[in-house]
């Protein structure tokens, strides 16, 4: 029922139906949730809601189809989980097919998507004063922009959130928000900015060398990178860190290139990290302890630290809060790929130390091709499925703790 295209991509239950599936839950006994999804599928009570029931459906044979259309008409409870008007004629219970018909782009949701292509851009920022707020930890303007429009330079924040709403992208964000800020990471020192260079909106900056461009931080390039850490827009040193997908024979000069970012760590400037281990390790066991072990006696125990893209385990979370208790974990929409061991590690992490990725253009969500902050509340949802809070909880939260993070005047 998880596989993508069974269930149209963010798809959740409304408060209004809240009872019906705490008495389904009742019945079945199992646990009720403070909130039920159909996408991912986080309770069987779930099962009742009829676009699963389209999903199941559509893995039958005619005859059991047939079968099914003769029972009698006792369902009362299930009619009410979505309002009639809400059935449109590309959801029809057409099952012929071996996959279900259903549009993956036609959402049924309790928050929609911000606008539509015709309207005026006007109209939408009428609509975001409404609109739960949210906070991007993590995206790279320069490489979206590359994907985008094959240039580095020339584009702001504000064209990435209008490209994702605009007629060239099909799969637009689902998730009702407004993305009031977010951290742009240049991370490839090519690309750094000029240090005077200025920046408009609600949008902070942060500069290091990623792992895998470490043999491109040349002299002048590490004096740019000195200028900008000292310039007010800059919050941030990253990213940096370790990555291990590199050949073996390059691993002891990229932990040099990253004892020197370390060097330059002052304790209430974010590092934000980012850590991957070879082939085969998901979590990145060793290369976390191998960059706690660096850290140790290069960084101060107070040293606030952003672990980009976590993906690790319970275990991961309590050693690094037990030696650097100013520890924060970002998360991206790689969650929805998790396992149970990953899945623990998010919830083992402290409410006040969770924030939301997007990593952009990484990590495309549904059948999007590049991924934007305009995304960043579509992650939220995909978190809050393992949290087990509303989407606005994780909003606010994340919201607050980027704030207590980074400093940002909002």
């Amino acid at each position: 029922m998880n596989r993508p295209g069974r269930i149209p991509y963010g798809t959740w239950i409304g408060d209004e139906h809240q009872d019906v599936y705490d008495q389904a839950c009742h019945f079945l006994g199992e646990s009720s949730r403070c909130m039920f999804t159909a996408h991912p599928i986080n309770s069987p009570a779930v099962l009742i809601h009829w676009r699963c029931i389209l999903a199941l459906l559509s893995r039958c044979s005619q005859e059991q189809v047939r079968e099914f259309r003769r029972f009698p008409n006792v369902s009362d409870p299930v009619v009410l989980v979505e309002p009639e008007e809400e059935h449109s004629p590309n959801v029809a219970m057409v099952v012929d097919n071996e996959e279900s018909e259903e549009d993956p782009g036609d959402m049924i949701l309790l928050d929609q998507a911000v606008g539509s292509d015709d309207e005026e851009p006007e109209q939408r920022q009428e609509q975001r004063s409404d609109m739960p707020k949210c906070f991007d930890s993590h995206f790279h303007l320069d490489r979206t922009c590359k994907k985008i429009w094959n240039s580095e330079t020339g584009h702001t924040v504000e064209d990435l959130l209008a490209y994702s709403f605009s007629r060239a992208v099909n799969h637009k964000p689902f998730a009702r928000v407004e993305v009031a800020g977010g951290v742009v990471v240049f991370s490839e020192p090519k690309n750094y900015p000029p240090v005077d260079f200025s920046m408009n909106g609600p949008w902070m900056v942060a500069v290091g060398v990623h792992p895998k461009h470490y043999d491109t931080l040349t002299v002048e390039r590490s004096i740019v990178l000195n200028q900008l850490l000292s310039h007010p827009k800059v919050v941030a040193l990253g990213e940096c860190g370790l990555d291990r997908t590199i050949p073996p024979s390059k691993w002891l000069r990229q932990d040099e290139v990253f004892k020197r970012m370390l060097n330059l760590a002052r304790p209430n400037q974010p590092l934000i990290l980012h850590l991957r281990g070879p082939k085969g390790d998901i979590y990145g066991l060793d290369v976390n302890a191998r960059c706690r072990d660096l850290m140790e006696t290069r960084c101060d125990r107070n040293q606030k630290i952003h672990v980009h893209c976590f993906k690790g385990t319970e275990e991961m979370v309590e050693s690094w809060l037990r030696k650097f208790p100013n520890t924060y974990f970002g998360i991206t929409a790689a969650v929805q790929s998790f396992d149970d061991l990953q899945i623990a590690g998010l919830r083992a992490i402290p409410r006040d130390k969770l924030l939301l990725e997007t990593d952009s253009p990484y990590f495309p969500l549904g059948g999007a091709e590049i991924n934007t902050p305009a995304y960043i509340g579509d992650v939220g949802h995909y978190v809050m499925t393992h949290l087990d809070l509303r989407p606005s909880e994780v909003f606010q939260r994340t919201l607050d703790n980027a704030l207590a993070l980074y400093g940002a005047n909002q």
